[in-house]
């Protein structure tokens, strides 16, 4: 079972070394805050999901005042590969960054429940670009810059060293300065698809379990891209992300 899991992911891989993406999918940071004056900060990889791997994100979250939560995220993503067309040897480059912000509402209920919203707000830009390694000369390139806006509800139940949170994040993604070369795209069809806004649908679910100060984060979940700027080539992709939060105040 194992090996056969292994096998399809080198294949996936195979398969989409030829592939350039827009859309890459991301974890989605929730801070499950409960109380006012609560900081959780979390650091995590992306270590499992298609394009973006791996992904190392910095979050924040904070609780000014009790009920409202803010929040904040960095990604970084960086992928290299090799390769050989007719004999010619080329190096892919993938990378990029981008920035997120949000604004919530929290509450408690019950004994253990835990039920929060968060309107987001993200910008990014993502570089993809191979080469021949024999003269430096460009093969493929795709650049682009996006914007998303995004609602995040979830509900879930938090003791004193455990939480665990199930959620969505559900957004619309605007993609924007694309440029293509050598593409199985033409630059005609990423112009037509600039600053169109595409849904896009990310379920997850969030565990946290340690210390009452330090814990450890495992998040799970995929996102959904349905008619999205990749068409059907990256409808679906699994996302597996695990780190570490440090909670204050708590």
């Amino acid at each position: 079972m194992k090996k056969n899991l292994l096998y399809i992911f080198l294949a996936t891989l195979t398969l989409s070394s030829c592939y350039r993406p827009l859309y890459r999918a991301e974890s989605v940071y929730d801070p499950m805050l409960s109380k006012q004056g609560e900081v959780a900060a979390n650091a995590s990889v992306l270590v499992a999901g298609v394009y973006n791997f791996p992904s190392f994100d910095l979050n924040v979250g904070y609780s000014p005042v009790q009920s409202l939560g803010l929040k904040a995220s960095w990604r970084n993503r960086g992928f290299n590969s090799n390769g050989s067309i007719d004999n010619d040897d080329y190096i892919r480059k993938m990378g990029g960054s981008s920035f997120e912000g949000g604004i919530g509402y929290y509450n408690r209920f019950g004994n253990n429940g835990l039920v929060s919203v968060y309107g987001n707000f993200a910008a990014g830009v993502n570089r993809d670009h191979s080469y021949y390694t024999a003269n430096n000369q460009v093969r493929d390139r795709l650049n682009s810059r996006f914007r998303a806006f995004s609602l995040q509800p979830a509900v879930g139940m938090a003791k004193k060293n455990v939480s665990l949170v199930g959620g969505v994040r559900l957004g619309f993604y605007q993609f924007y300065d694309i440029s293509a070369y050598n593409m199985h795209y033409t630059q005609e069809h990423y112009n037509s698809v600039s600053n169109t806004l595409y849904p896009i649908f990310e379920p997850y679910f969030n565990f946290e379990a340690g210390s009452s100060n330090i814990r450890f984060n495992f998040q799970a979940g995929f996102a959904v891209a349905p008619g999205g700027p990749d068409l059907d080539e990256n409808f679906f992709t699994p996302k597996v992300s695990v780190g570490i939060t440090a909670r204050f105040g708590k």
